[in-house]
């Protein structure tokens, strides 16, 4: 396979999203390694930190540069993103990057790095790359945390550290307490970090087959089931039929409970839903006749490579 140039993926989403009026939204790595190569899989003797991977780091100790080192085993995000600013003009421009998303579903880390997330290092990445981005790009829009899923809303999905932290406090999930410490810089530094909430909505809803997931989409009852499931985000006498339901949650419906804390409280003025494709079309159909979308929700498109876009060999 041929050798991608640096930031490649970036432009071409500048272009398309220009192209078609949409809002471009770029997603940094924030875990703490990316792939070096376009090779294939990785053995287990591969498994970072090995020659198949670029360590992550938020801040260059240094002046930047439009040509990075392909061999110094590193990728720098503040440098990656002043890259795009000095190619495509920073955040308030027509070609520029509009938003950052902090990286993917942390809660999911762990299928390919050793240890499990925890609470505390998703909020201290958070902020030092957020912080990284502003330095660079002062009007850009960041996203986070980008959690995939209700038992990642609720407890980063049993992350070490989350009884520790909640003991005593008035949490009800993890949303609460990553707004409340992303507020924290706003308020010691006078910077804004979070402007949206990013939460990855994927059904749990059960069919008559009672699994979860199902694909049996010629079965009329399974089907129904996981359309009207999208009435969990904005119905109060909706409960649809799954885990989550029988755990006896008061978090349902979620937008509702979202915006309850979140308002005039927290640094995210808005909140980003993502959804499962086959269901999107019936949430934003339903939302439009229930909630004001404007100042609320944002839809965005976005891309999703499979290497770093800053460096690839």
């Amino acid at each position: 396979m041929s050798r991608i140039p640096p930031g490649e993926v970036a432009l071409k989403l500048s272009e398309k999203c220009t192209e078609m009026g949409a809002y471009s939204m770029m997603t940094l790595q924030m875990a703490g390694y990316v792939s070096a190569d376009m090779k294939g899989s990785v053995s287990d003797r591969q498994t970072a930190p090995s020659e198949r991977w670029n360590e992550v780091i938020f801040k260059k100790d240094g002046k930047f540069s439009l040509k990075p080192d392909l061999d110094d085993g590193v990728v720098y995000m503040d440098e990656f993103v002043n890259y795009l600013v000095k190619k495509l003009g920073d955040s308030s421009s027509k070609k520029g990057i509009k938003g950052y998303s902090l990286d993917n579903e942390p809660g999911l880390w762990s299928g390919i790095h050793p240890e499990k997330t925890t609470c505390k290092e998703l909020v201290n990445k958070s902020i030092e790359l957020s912080e990284a981005v502003k330095n660079v790009d002062p009007g850009a829009e960041i996203f986070g945390p980008a959690l995939y899923g209700f038992g990642a809303f609720c407890d980063l999905v049993g992350a070490p550290d989350w009884q520790k932290i909640s003991e005593g406090k008035d949490y009800r999930w993890f949303i609460d307490y990553y707004l409340e410490e992303m507020k924290k810089p706003e308020e010691s530094h006078g910077k804004r970090l979070l402007y949206a909430i990013d939460l990855h909505f994927y059904t749990e809803a059960q069919g008559i087959c009672n699994e979860r997931y199902c694909h049996h989409y010629d079965n009329e009852e399974c089907a129904y089931a996981r359309m009207d499931s999208t009435r969990t985000l904005w119905d109060e006498s909706y409960r649809e039929r799954s885990w989550i339901t029988n755990t006896g949650t008061d978090l349902m419906p979620l937008l509702p409970n979202l915006s309850s804390r979140s308002t005039n409280t927290t640094p995210a003025r808005r909140s980003r839903l993502w959804s499962t494709i086959s269901a999107r079309r019936t949430i934003f159909r339903a939302l439009s006749r229930r909630l004001t979308l404007s100042g609320y929700l944002q839809n965005t498109a976005f891309t999703s490579p499979l290497f770093s876009p800053a460096k690839t060999r």
